[in-house]
């Protein structure tokens, strides 16, 4: 799906129904998950801030589980509504 932000082209893999639920494979839309607590390690590597606000949101909304572009994996649950 398009996540457009970090560049105007950046796409999301989304994978349902594995054991872990919706797992989406995100890319630099999220660069890391330190980055949902700290919007300059994301936003000073953005192409478009508004953009990626609305694709981070998106992507926060469907998963599960993020693969972000940099870092290991995190649960999305704890997350929801944060951002």
């Amino acid at each position: 799906m398009p996540t457009p932000g970090h560049t105007c082209n950046d796409v999301s893999v989304v994978v349902k129904n594995t054991q872990d639920g919706t797992v989406v494979i995100a890319g630099d839309v999220f660069e890391c998950e330190a980055d949902l607590r700290d919007d300059e390690l994301w936003k000073s590597n953005s192409f478009n801030v508004s953009l990626q606000e609305v694709s981070r949101a998106k992507v926060l909304r469907l998963a599960d589980v993020v693969v972000p572009g940099h870092g290991e994996k995190f649960t999305v649950d704890k997350h929801r509504g944060g951002n």
